[in-house]
């Protein structure tokens, strides 16, 4: 085979690898990418259900101090209810803020992952496109080299056939 076909069909080679290649490494990076999203997703959930607990715990303890002062001060037990009421109200109003804020977050994250994932597939298709781009140029440099007839009269030629 001459050295002209074969540098052309080492190039589409080459090029059609590296294209594939190329779309597979950023479908890869796409999905890490996603799935430290989906990681910070999970974290934020667990980090929501830590704070909830420690706003509950303050406030159940500061209810327990409230109410020993209450007591030891004279006043009626209707006035003590009426603060853990308002107590308990805020608190609620405290995890569900909590909540609210965390599950548009983690939303937001994961809608972040989907579409990290769709562009890693577009990546590795366009690779693949690019490839197959790459395959029908050589396949026409070659033809308009003259195709395996030309390869042949070149091959007879450097025979000195």
């Amino acid at each position: 085979m001459d050295p002209l076909t074969l540098a052309m069909l080492g190039s589409t080679a080459l090029s059609t690898f590296g294209s594939i290649k190329a779309g597979k490494a950023e479908k890869q990076a796409a999905y890490d990418q996603a799935r430290l999203k989906e990681a910070s997703a999970r974290e934020m959930k667990t980090r929501a259900l830590i704070n909830k607990r420690a706003l509950s715990d303050k406030a159940m303890q500061e209810r327990g101090e409230v109410v020993q002062n209450i007591t030891s001060s004279g006043f009626t037990a209707d006035s003590s209810l009426s603060f853990l009421n308002a107590s308990l109200h805020n608190e609620l109003l405290a995890q569900r803020n909590i909540d609210r804020e965390t599950d548009y977050e983690v939303a937001t994250l994961n809608a972040e992952a989907a579409s990290l994932r769709r562009s890693g597939k577009a990546s590795q298709t366009a690779g693949i496109l690019r490839g197959a781009g790459s395959i029908l140029s050589g396949v026409s440099a070659f033809e308009q080299a003259g195709g395996y007839k030309g390869m042949l009269d070149r091959t007879l030629d450097s025979y000195g056939i």
